[in-house]
Order: structure tokens, then C-alpha cells, then sequence
């Protein structure tokens, strides 16, 4: 019996037990736990503690930055250096957080600093063009040239209220991080150091490891906070150690930084240890005696929040899907319950967060590409473009340069960039004829405000151009200015075309002037030489014997040819001489010149010709060719009074249409002809006019000025051109362009007559005589009479038609002048035609008359001869028998 009580209290204090050793044994577990979470909580407590402080201080100095801005000698204009300097080492001495403060222009350049260290080392990293782009910048961690002790610097834009951005930098020493490091005490052998975001050491009680790479690797996840165990730096000292990562301001990637409290790991789990060591005997007692149920208790408890736990790592991790089953007690479903509400609120949001950021990476990635895409278009524009293009920002900063500029200047599109915003203008007015003038006006519209301004300059270098430049402010959105744009136009081509143009407008005015000119002057010319022929018959018909007075007449008679002469000259100009085109070889022209230069020709002027290849035919005047390159021997003769060369030469040309819409002519095949000589030249003051009617250089008496205005009508009226080359002291080429065609059809005769029909006008017809000017015709009815014919007049067209129409069987020919008043002479020559079809007409014109082309305009209807003012009075009176004497059948 006392053995089976004894078991049975044995039973029962091992089940009274057993709950207490459940109790110890869970208890220590729980312990152990709390002192090493309270053992990481007091590190993590320290290193928040440091990085708040080390924030702080970066906070502070880059506040004292910012202060250092309200004195108005660094923002407002009108101080001199010296003065922006003093006032800056005098903040300085204010905020001892900083180190020393330099001051830059946009360059980056230092202004001045207060540490003499600084002058003269050009700021370029990317923390100084944040600032130039009016950003705050902070640097990484530096060791300054000369110290042991680090420096970050903190870079601030000073824009001053002329709009001149300047850029403030303060170095911060980390020596006061470094005495809050010192200063942390983590028990007995624990410390703390800062790192940076690649590992570097910023910060350590031991100095000897400062820029070092901290050698345990943390793993961050992407968490602020993190801890565990580790590896000494240079020892293999475990270390318990939590971490805490956290950005400084205004600072980019580069200024995350981490402060790491780490503690000997015997040191760290002393407490834990310690109480193992009387835990352990209490725990092993309760344990031995209640196992079973130790187990069973801790397995009911536990098992909920062990589940609980892992399905909250698993979602830390990332697995949304994760659920606790709601069953077992009311708290333990109401704890299962919330935490799957909690899960499916975070995947929702979480769902939705990342549907936004996809959203807005897609957009901003669809805006970067098509920037991209805007900008090549537009840069590849800006090449493409026949005109120069430049833009200037508002700081005076070349924005953009395409590359006819740098081709227009001759310089590089990189020299062009690092010109100093300054010295750009002046730079390009080297190339121009006034640079002083140029560099004036660009200044006037430099200013991005200045208005819209257009002008006209002459480039010298590196080639002579005629450019028009247009300047225009270039506005935002909202009408302000943001830079400044400059076209610069090659006007070159356009204005030696237009020049070109002119002169031929004036050749034209002046030819159509000539014409009149010459017609005008045909009549009285005929008046002046009918009269002086009577004036000789009648002397001989008095049998007068006065020497003088017969050679005052042979005088005057000569000066009538010459003035005819000098009439045909200006019809050759006006391009209304009677051409007689035929097929010829213009080598041949080329050589007979040559020869008749060879007779009378200067000893000391050489002679060569030169046709070296068979010519194409072309269609001219032989003689009035010949006439034109005569000509231009002549005046290359008269050119070398010291002696010379006279180069004649012919070649075939072929004119592309490019060339040839430049020289205003039909592309195709040419004959050019080269008349050249070594000369004293054509001076730049007369190049203009030597085509002119009536101009000349040579001396009173010795030329008419008709010479070359009567060539280029001549060439001209042949459909081609004649042009020159000439450098004063070297010489002077005519060029003449001819059109080839083949060799010419011979031309038929006209169809004489039909003889079958008896003559029916006779000499007894009287001769109507129809002109408006009254010295012709009185002229012309004292010859005709005096050689025995009939004559009637008529002052105009329709007078003449009313005098044939009184008795129109008693006319036999009609001698019609072709310009007069009321009606024409086409006019009335149809006219008469028409109502009297065989009556022949003479027509007679100050102009010469091309039959074929006269029967053209009257529709088919031809006269029966022509005859040119001032005539010949044998040719005038032989012409009117043979008309009136000759058997007539109009066609």
C-alpha cells in the first residue's frame, strides 16, 4: 500500500511539478529572449541616436550655408572682390561648423576664398553643376590636400539680381561626427562608426581605418535598420551589431550614410549568461518533472503564435497569399481574422502602388524617348539648314550651334563652346570688313529682351561673303525670354544674281533707247543727206567752181556717212541690225582676225591662236562676228602700250543646266571664243559700265563708247553672251558663249512670178509716198521726180488709204514707212493688201525689216521689197523701177 501511495505521490508531485518546471524552462526561453532584444534595442537606440546627431550637424552647417546668402555684398551687384571676400571670412568666423567658404564664378573659377588654398583650382565636378542648375549639392566625403581630417562640402547657388549665378561652396569638417563617435559608449569594449553608402569609413574611434572599406558585408534589403552578428574589421572577433542607413539632405545617392554600433558578442550576451547559470539547475529540476506536461502547455501556447510568426515572415518576404486558419479559441480566431484582413488590405494597396509606378515609368519612359527623339529631329534640322544657326542662353552660354555656322566662321563647333561668353562676339567680328562696327551692334541685341533686329554685313574671312543676320529673343510658353536666337544668310549668289539681273534690265532700257534713238535719227539723217545731195546737183547744174564751198559739202557729206555709221552701231546695240546667218566655222573667224591683227600690229605684242580641236558649226553673221571679235582685239591692243600677249582662242563647251542657268543662257553644246590679254586691266571703278552705250575711257576723239555696247548687242541677238574676267595689272579675258546647231538648209528661191500674164503697171503709175516725217518726204518726192516719176504723198496710213481709193488704177507702187500715227505701216499694209491685192508695196523703216519675219506678224501677206533710212537715193530710185517695171501677181 505505501509503496503504491508512495507512487502515486510521486505521481502527483511530478504532476504538481511539472507545471513549474514548464513554468522555469519557458520563463528562461522568454528571459534569454527579452535581454537579447533589449541588448539590440539599446544598440539600435544608440545608432538612432548618432545618426539624429550626425544629420543634425549636417543640417546645421548647411543652414549656416544659407545664412551666410543674406548679406547683400554676395547677392546684390555693385561690390567689388575684395570686399565680397572680407565679407565672407567675416560670416565664416560666426558658424564654426565651417571649415572655410569659397566663392566661384560660373566657370568655376574661385572669387575668392577663406583658405588661400583654394585660389586658383577650377571647380568642374557634378556637384558644382547641380548648383549651376540651381540645386543645392552636397559632396561626398573628401580628405583635404594637408589634414588627416575629413571635409563634405555643400554647394549653394547665389543668383544675384543681375541673373549672374555664382556658386557659394562651405566645406564642413567631420571632426565634430568624429568626437561623437568618440564620445559613444556602447559597455566596456563596444563602439560606433560611420560608413558610407560604398562602405568607406567615415567615422571609427580607431583613425588608422578612416576611408577603409568596412570589411564585415551588411546585407540591407532595401530596410533603413538592420543587425546581427559579425566579423571584427582585422580580427576574427565576432560582434553583435545593429545598423541604421539614412540620407543626408540635399544630397543624392552618394550621401547615404550608415552608423553602425557594434559590441563584443561575450560582452553583448553576458546578462543571457549569467542567467543560464542559475536558471539552469531550477530548470533542469522543473524540467525533469514536468516534461510531459511542459511540452503539452508549451505546445497549446505556443503553437498559435509560432504559426502566427511564420506566416508573418512569409509575408515579409513577399507572399500575399499567406493565411492563418480561424479556428481554435474566441482569440485565437479574432487574431487569424485580423491578421488575413491585414494581409489582403496590404497586398490591395501594395497592388495598387504597383500598378501606379508602372504606370508612371511607362510615361515618363514614353516622355524620355520621345524628347530624345524631338531633340535629334531638331538638332538634325539645324544641320540641314542652308543658314547658320546660334542660340545663346540668358547666362551668354552657347546653346546650340549647327554646322554652317562653324563652317560659315571657320571655326570647330568645340572651339566655339568654350569660347568665353564675352569674347564670342568679338570673335566672330574678326571675320568681318568692320569688325569694330559688327561688335558694336551684336552688343545692342546680345540682350535676351532686346526686339527682333535684321541687317546686312560683308564677310571677309575665310571667304568673302555678303551675309544678312536676323536676331529674335526666344520665348517660353508664357512670353518670356529664355535665349536669343541668330540666323546668319548667305546673300552672296542671290545678290551677284540680282546684280546681274539689273544690268541686263539697264542693257534692255538702254538698247529699246538706243533704237528709238536710232530710228529718230534715221530720218533726219535722210533729210540731211537728200538736202546735201541737191545742194551738189545744183551746183554742178550752176557750173559752180568754188573750191570751198564743193569741199564744205564733201565734209558735210562725210560727217551724214559717219553719223550712219554710228546709227548702225546703235541699231547693233538695240540687237535690231539685219542679220545674214549662215552656217560657219568660228575657227576660221578666230584665224582671219589673227591674220589682219598680224599687219598692223605693235612689234612688242605677241599673237597666239589657239583652235585645237574641230569646232561645232554655229549659226551667225560671219561678218558682224568677225566685226565683235575685231573689236576686242583692238581694245586688247590699246590695252598693252608696253607690249604684251593677245591670246585668240575657240573651243566647244558644254553647259550643264546649273552653269547655265548662273549665265541666264539654255543649257546644251557652245562654241566659246577667248579674246585675252596681259594688259594693264579694267580698274574696279569701271568694271560696271564698260558695256554702257557712250562710255569710254579712252581720250576725247578717239572712241565712240559704241565699241563694246555694239558688241554684246550683236552677241546677244545671236542668242549668246559675252562676259569678262579682268585683274588690274594682270590683264582682261572676253569670253564669248555661241549656241551650236547644224549645218543650214539651203534656202529655196522664191518662186518667180507667172510670165504668162501681161504686164500691168508701167512706168506711167505714179508712186504713192506715205511717211509722217515731212523732211523725208519732201527728200524723197524731189528725188523720185527728179528722176522722172509720178509721185503722190500721204502723211499717215489712213490718209493713204483714202488717196489710193480715189483712183486706185493710176498707183503702181506705194512706199510705206512702218511707224506713223493713227494707222501703222503693218496696219496699213494689210489693208492695202487686202482691198488691192496687186499693188506692190516698199517698205521703208529707220529700222532693218526682215521680210519673212514681217510676213509672219501680217499673216502670211509680204511686200514686195524693203529698203532701210537713211537709203541711198540710186538704191531708193532703182528699187521703185524695178517694182514698177517688173511683172507683179500677188500671191
Amino acid at each position: 500500500m505505501a509503496s503504491i501511495r508512495t507512487r502515486i505521490l510521486l505521481l502527483l508531485a511530478l504532476a504538481l511539478l511539472a507545471p513549474i518546471g514548464i513554468l522555469f524552462l519557458v520563463s528562461s526561453s522568454m528571459v534569454r529572449k527579452a535581454l537579447s532584444e533589449s541588448s539590440y534595442e539599446r544598440l539600435d537606440e544608440t545608432s538612432a541616436h548618432i545618426a539624429t546627431q550626425v544629420n543634425a550637424i549636417v543640417i546645421d552647417a548647411s543652414t549656416d550655408v544659407e545664412k551666410l546668402l543674406v548679406s547683400p555684398k554676395l547677392t546684390e551687384p555693385g561690390y567689388n572682390e575684395q570686399d565680397r571676400v572680407d565679407e565672407i571670412q567675416r560670416l565664416t568666423q560666426h558658424f564654426e561648423l565651417l571649415d572655410h567658404v569659397t566663392l566661384y564664378n560660373p566657370d568655376g573659377f574661385p572669387i575668392g576664398s577663406t583658405d588661400p588654398r583654394e585660389i586658383g583650382n577650377q571647380e568642374s565636378t557634378t556637384w558644382f553643376q547641380a548648383a549651376l542648375e540651381g540645386r543645392k549639392a552636397l559632396s561626398s566625403p573628401q580628405r583635404k590636400l594637408g589634414s588627416r581630417n575629413l571635409y563634405i562640402s555643400v554647394y549653394i547657388p547665389v543668383i544675384q539680381s543681375s541673373g549672374i549665378v555664382e556658386i557659394l561652396k562651405a566645406s564642413v569638417s567631420l571632426e565634430k561626427v568624429w568626437n561623437l563617435v568618440d564620445r559613444a559608449r556602447i559597455g566596456n569594449s563596444g563602439y560606433a562608426l560611420v560608413i558610407d553608402q560604398f562602405g568607406n569609413v567615415l567615422a571609427h574611434p580607431n583613425r588608422g581605418f578612416i576611408l577603409e572599406r568596412y570589411s564585415p558585408s551588411l546585407n540591407w534589403d532595401d530596410q533603413k535598420r538592420t543587425r546581427g552578428i559579425t566579423k571584427e574589421m582585422h580580427t576574427e572577433d565576432e560582434l553583435a551589431f545593429s545598423a541604421i542607413r539614412f540620407r543626408l539632405p540635399a544630397g543624392g545617392p552618394e550621401t547615404m550614410w550608415a552608423v553602425i554600433v557594434a559590441q563584443p558578442v561575450s560582452e553583448f550576451f553576458a546578462p543571457q549568461r549569467r542567467l543560464d547559470g542559475w536558471l539552469f539547475w531550477a530548470g533542469i529540476g522543473s524540467l525533469s518533472l514536468a516534461t510531459v506536461i511542459s511540452f503539452a502547455a508549451a505546445g497549446a501556447v505556443a503553437r498559435p503564435l509560432s504559426i502566427t510568426s511564420q506566416a508573418a515572415k512569409e509575408v515579409a518576404t513577399g507572399r500575399r497569399d499567406t493565411r492563418i486558419s480561424e479556428t481554435g479559441s474566441k482569440e485565437i480566431r479574432v487574431l487569424a481574422a485580423a491578421f488575413n484582413s491585414m494581409v489582403d488590405r496590404v497586398r490591395t494597396h501594395e497592388e495598387g502602388l504597383e500598378a501606379l509606378v508602372e504606370n508612371r515609368t511607362k510615361r515618363l519612359s514614353e516622355s524620355r524617348n520621345s524628347l530624345r527623339s524631338t531633340t535629334a529631329q531638331l538638332r538634325s534640322t539645324n544641320d540641314a539648314s542652308r543658314d547658320a544657326i546660334l542660340v545663346i542662353g540668358l547666362d551668354g552660354r552657347i546653346l546650340e550651334v549647327n554646322a554652317q555656322l562653324t563652317k560659315l566662321f571657320g571655326m570647330s563647333n568645340r572651339s566655339l563652346r568654350q569660347t568665353r561668353p564675352e569674347n564670342l562676339f568679338s570673335r566672330l567680328a574678326a571675320g568681318f570688313s568692320s569688325p569694330d562696327e559688327f561688335e558694336t551692334y551684336a552688343r545692342l541685341n546680345i540682350a535676351a529682351t532686346a526686339p527682333e533686329a535684321e541687317s546686312e554685313w560683308e564677310l571677309v574671312e575665310p571667304e568673302a561673303k555678303q551675309i544678312s543676320i536676323f536676331s529674335a529673343p526666344v520665348l517660353d510658353t508664357k512670353e518670356r525670354p529664355m535665349a536669343r536666337l541668330w540666323i546668319f544668310s548667305d546673300l552672296t549668289e542671290r545678290r551677284e544674281l540680282q546684280r546681274g539681273l539689273e544690268q541686263a534690265q539697264k542693257m534692255e532700257a538702254v538698247g529699246r533707247l538706243a533704237g528709238g534713238v536710232a530710228h529718230d535719227f534715221n530720218n533726219l539723217l535722210t533729210g540731211i543727206s537728200g538736202n546735201l545731195h541737191f545742194a551738189v546737183d545744183r551746183l554742178t547744174d550752176l557750173n559752180t567752181t568754188d573750191p570751198k564751198l564743193h569741199r564744205f559739202l564733201d565734209l558735210a557729206q562725210t560727217t551724214c556717212g559717219r553719223a550712219t555709221q554710228l546709227v548702225a552701231q546703235l541699231l547693233g546695240f538695240s540687237r535690231q541690225t539685219d542679220l545674214r546667218l549662215d552656217h560657219a566655222d568660228a575657227g576660221e573667224i578666230v584665224s582671219e582676225v589673227a591674220d589682219l591683227m598680224m599687219a598692223g600690229i605693235d612689234r612688242r605684242i605677241e599673237i597666239q591662236t589657239e583652235v585645237s580641236e574641230p569646232l561645232e558649226p554655229v549659226e551667225v553673221d560671219s561678218t558682224r562676228l568677225g566685226q565683235v571679235i575685231m573689236n576686242l582685239a583692238v581694245n586688247a591692243r590699246d590695252a598693252m602700250t608696253k607690249g604684251g600677249t593677245l591670246g585668240l582662242s575657240a573651243r566647244n563647251l558644254c553647259l550643264d543646266e546649273q552653269r547655265a542657268d548662273r549665265l541666264g543662257l539654255p543649257s546644251g553644246s557652245y562654241v566659246e571664243i577667248i579674246v585675252q590679254d596681259t594688259g594693264e586691266g579694267i580698274a574696279d571703278a569701271v568694271r560696271d559700265k564698260i558695256f554702257d552705250p557712250f562710255f569710254t575711257t579712252k581720250p576725247l576723239g578717239e572712241g565712240t563708247g559704241l565699241g563694246l555696247a555694239t558688241s554684246y548687242g550683236i552677241i546677244r541677238q545671236h542668242g549668246g553672251l559675252l562676259s569678262f574676267e579682268t585683274e588690274v595689272d594682270i590683264g582682261t579675258t572676253f569670253s564669248i558663249l555661241l549656241p551650236t546647231s547644224g549645218k543650214l538648209a539651203t534656202p529655196q528661191p522664191v518662186e518667180s512670178p507667172a510670165k504668162a500674164e501681161e504686164a500691168i503697171y508701167t512706168t506711167e503709175k505714179k508712186i504713192l509716198l506715205v511717211d509722217d516725217e515731212a523732211i523725208v518726204r519732201s527728200i524723197a518726192e524731189g528725188l523720185l521726180t527728179r528722176d522722172g516719176f509720178g509721185v503722190e504723198i500721204a502723211g499717215d496710213g489712213l490718209h493713204a488709204l483714202k488717196v489710193v481709193a480715189s483712183a486706185p488704177e493710176t498707183f503702181g507702187l506705194v512706199i510705206l514707212d512702218l511707224s506713223m500715227p493713227k494707222l501703222s505701216g503693218a496696219e496699213t499694209f494689210a489693208e492695202l493688201r487686202t482691198l488691192y491685192p496687186r499693188l506692190p508695196v516698199l517698205i521703208c523703216s529707220g529700222y532693218p525689216v526682215d521680210l519673212d519675219k514681217f510676213a509672219t506678224e501680217c499673216g502670211g501677206l509680204r511686200p514686195e521689197g524693203s529698203i532701210q533710212k537713211p537709203y541711198k537715193f540710186q538704191e531708193l530710185t532703182a528699187t521703185a523701177t524695178e517694182l514698177l517695171t517688173s511683172d507683179f501677181k500677188a500671191a
